[in-house]
């Protein structure tokens, strides 16, 4: 039977991963064993889905506060991650062993399939924007390719939730009331220190 890495080992390699990024945006990481970074009253956070299991692997998706953000992904951002979910899928071992299960086919009726051929990637979960998306893992080093795919791309999606992304992101950083008070206390302190 393979192993996908669990909980704990996720959430400390992607805290290790995204901490030099959300602290140069300014967010520090929240005390615990999750992957989660504050700012102000703002916490932006991973979840894993509770389906996870090592035949088939996790899956996690981000939030920032309630919101699920990666529905702001657009559509070349899309099309890169359904590129990133097939490329790991594909080098997944198969399940060993390998078990037949039940499935529902093309015409709503049921067949039995290895579980091995049913391990494949979800284009549906990529196709429209605003439709809520998953990221599927097995290895840590799946994770280090999701890092590698959020990094460039988080700026952006921390600030589409305030905004329904209609604002661009200077505007969006020029009305950030959390930003303008962090920028007064640095100012206070600055005054304070002479």
């Amino acid at each position: 039977m393979r192993e996908y890495v669990k909980s704990k080992e996720f959430n400390k390699r992607m805290r290790l991963l995204l901490t030099p990024k959300f602290q140069k945006m300014g967010w520090t990481p929240k005390p615990g064993n999750r992957c989660v970074f504050k700012r102000g009253v703002r916490e932006f956070w991973l979840q894993t889905s509770k389906y996870n299991n090592s035949l088939s692997g996790g899956k996690f998706t981000i939030n920032l506060g309630t919101r699920r953000i990666l529905a702001h992904l657009n559509e070349n951002d899309r099309e890169i991650g359904r590129e990133v979910e097939s490329r790991l899928v594909a080098r997944w071992p198969r399940p060993d062993p390998d078990p037949e299960v039940e499935v529902v086919d093309e015409n709503g009726g049921r067949k039995r399939m290895k579980l091995g051929d049913t391990i494949k990637p979800n284009p549906r979960s990529w196709d429209h924007i605003g439709s809520e998306v998953w990221l599927r893992y097995l290895t840590k080093e799946d994770l280090d390719d999701w890092a590698t795919f959020l990094e460039p791309r988080l700026s952006r999606l921390i600030l589409a939730p305030h905004f329904n992304g209609f604002i661009a992101t200077c505007l969006i950083e020029a009305f950030d009331p959390f930003l303008w008070i962090e920028r007064a206390q640095r100012l206070r302190q600055m005054f304070r220190a002479k």
